[in-house]
C-alpha cells in the first residue's frame, strides 16, 4: 500500500489520509481516520471516524476492525477543528458506505 490515500467526497473535494506505519499513530492531536482493507482493484473502507487524539482514538476499534472486516492498514488526516473533521466525514460517508460503520455507528469525540 501507498504512503498516502486519496479519498473523493462528493463535493469533489479530495482528502489526503497518510499511513500509520504498523498502525501505531504516534501524533496526539486531533484528525480523522480509516481503515482499510487491501482489495483489488482498490482497496475497501471499513471505517472512518475522527478523534480529539489519533494516537489513542485511532486505535479503539482497530482489532475489532482487523478481527471482523480484515482492515489491513490505518490511515491518519489531522484535522483541528470538530466542525472541518464532522463536514469531512459527512462528505466522505455520501460517497462511501464502511461496513463498520454501518453495523456499530460511532459516537466520535
Amino acid at each position: 500500500m501507498n504512503s498516502w490515500i486519496d479519498l473523493r467526497g462528493a463535493s469533489g473535494t479530495l482528502y489526503r489520509y497518510t499511513l500509520a506505519e504498523d498502525a501505531k499513530p504516534k501524533t496526539p492531536v486531533s484528525g480523522t481516520y480509516i481503515y482499510l482493507r487491501a482489495a483489488k482493484p482498490e482497496p475497501q473502507v471499513i471505517y472512518a471516524a475522527d478523534t480529539l487524539n489519533l494516537s489513542e482514538g485511532a486505535l479503539e476499534l482497530w482489532p475489532q476492525a482487523v478481527k471482523e472486516f480484515g482492515a489491513t492498514h490505518l490511515y491518519l488526516r489531522l484535522n483541528v477543528a470538530r466542525a472541518a473533521r464532522k463536514a469531512e466525514l459527512a462528505d466522505l460517508f455520501d460517497v462511501e458506505t464502511p461496513p463498520m460503520n454501518e453495523k456499530a455507528p460511532s459516537e466520535s469525540t
